[in-house]
């Protein structure tokens, strides 16, 4: 059973996420402060630090349930039994659906690659985050049985 301390905390990490992703959609990531979004999220400054060592940590966060729903709900789909180039198309109009239906994923998946690309210094995390996403994404592309031929360092580049 879950305390009424862990369910504030969980309450508050959420608060702070959705007025983040609702930001970042509407104004981009470089545009947000960390003060805009403890603003929207009826919060302090300091609390967004208890969650958060960073909002590139944030970002990732986001980034990783982007990935998670996008896995889970849309690329569970894709035929692997088709030609390659059926599974090309599909692959693409999946992605498509998904950013249709969950259109705060665009801007948010669009600009964290742009970080990674941009900041060299961009924290660990969303690199992993990303390289996992391109990695998924590549096995899907892979015929069956094949090896990746491209390295996590490629995610970044």
């Amino acid at each position: 059973m879950v305390g009424r301390r862990e369910r504030r905390k969980a309450e508050v990490r959420r608060a702070l996420l959705d007025a983040a992703i609702t930001l970042f959609a509407e104004r981009g990531i470089h545009a947000t402060r960390v003060e805009d979004i403890t603003e929207r999220a009826d919060l302090g400054k300091g609390a967004f630090y208890n969650y958060f060592v960073s909002k590139d940590s944030l970002v990732a966060e986001l980034l990783q349930e982007g990935i998670e729903l996008l896995d889970a709900r849309y690329l569970a789909d894709l035929d692997r039994s088709a030609p390659q180039p059926e599974q090309l198309a599909s692959l693409v109009r999946l992605h498509d659906r998904f950013f249709e239906e969950h259109p705060q994923y665009l801007l948010l998946f669009h600009q964290a690659r742009g970080l990674l690309h941009l900041e060299r210094g961009s924290s660990e995390r969303l690199r992993d985050v990303f390289a996992d996403y391109l990695r998924r994404i590549g096995a899907l592309l892979q015929p069956p049985g094949a090896t990746p031929t491209w390295s996590a360092d490629d995610a970044s580049d």
